[in-house]
């Protein structure tokens, strides 16, 4: 069981080699950052991140964002938009083998007042749009290295998933992300996780929960003690769930955005660690 952390590459005020060393601090062995297209930029960001977590034995896994899928044209314009990136990146950075495919595609296409937990919730017109995007991109990311590729969805969004296990869109990890409310009791919680949990281990791959916080971040004084629910819960389903990966969103705050998502973070935005900080650093520290 790998524990991660999100990373951004537009942390103002922590160079990326120290947001690496904050990450290992804290006992977290993977991050997961945010890639938009397979620019010199942001392959040279990647290379940078690599000489430093080499050292520090950290993974890195790389979530390509399809960042205008709402507004591209055709579903063949979204399938060459992503295997062309994809299939870039893996030429020019192969050291790293494990990409995800999209990010919360299943917001693009979902149809407002449902659940997102059976396949008709979701925009015909708009679902094909993304689902182009993934086959792009997970076709990409397999045409020249042996890559294992995540998909994801969010919430309750299963009938996304199912959509594309009909429709046979293919994946290596099924990728979840998830956000409770601060103060549900712990057998909440862990009610939560074993039904959620089980239904994404029915697509019969592995299981990478690739963000999970709580939706108000740590605004409330018992913020850490319902992430450490979720890492308690988590970690006890790993085995019987496949569950090989899970990664905190995020490691830094970010003030200058709007509402909770400013207060994420494990530690302020100039790498000091807070209360969510210092309880990950004792649940490591314990395994």
């Amino acid at each position: 069981m790998i524990w991660g952390v999100n990373i951004h590459r537009s942390y103002a005020n922590l160079p990326s080699s120290e947001v690496l060393y904050l990450a290992k601090s804290l006992g977290l062995a993977s991050v997961r950052v945010d890639v938009y297209e397979a620019d010199v930029v942001t392959i040279a960001y990647l290379h940078s991140l690599l000489n430093v977590a080499e050292t520090l034995g950290l993974s890195i896994l790389p979530v390509l964002v399809e960042p205008n899928v709402s507004a591209t044209g055709s579903e063949a314009d979204t399938y060459r938009w992503g295997f062309q990136n994809a299939r870039a990146l893996i030429e020019a950075v192969p050291a790293i083998k494990y990409w995800e495919a999209g990010n919360e595609l299943d917001l693009r296409c979902g149809i407002p007042g449902n659940t997102g937990e059976l396949p008709s919730h979701f925009d015909d017109t708009k679902y094909a749009l993304c689902r182009g995007a993934i086959k792009g991109m997970y076709q990409g990311f397999k045409s020249l290295e042996q890559i294992e590729v995540g998909v994801n969805t969010s919430g309750r969004h299963f009938g996304f998933l199912d959509r594309l296990h009909a429709d046979g869109v293919l994946w290596d990890v099924t990728t979840w992300h998830i956000y409770i409310n601060s103060g549900m009791s712990k057998a909440a919680v862990r009610a939560g996780a074993e039904k959620f949990l089980l239904k994404l281990a029915s697509y019969g791959k592995p299981i990478s929960i690739t963000e999970f916080n709580q939706q108000d971040g740590h605004l409330r004084t018992n913020s850490a003690s319902t992430l450490l629910d979720m890492m308690n819960a988590i970690d006890s389903l790993s085995a019987s769930q496949r569950v090989t990966s899970a990664y905190i969103y995020e490691l830094l705050d970010e003030p200058h955005l709007a509402g909770s998502e400013a207060t994420y973070g494990l530690a302020d935005s100039h790498g000091v660690p807070n209360a969510l900080g210092t309880a990950v650093k004792n649940f490591t520290g314990r395994r």
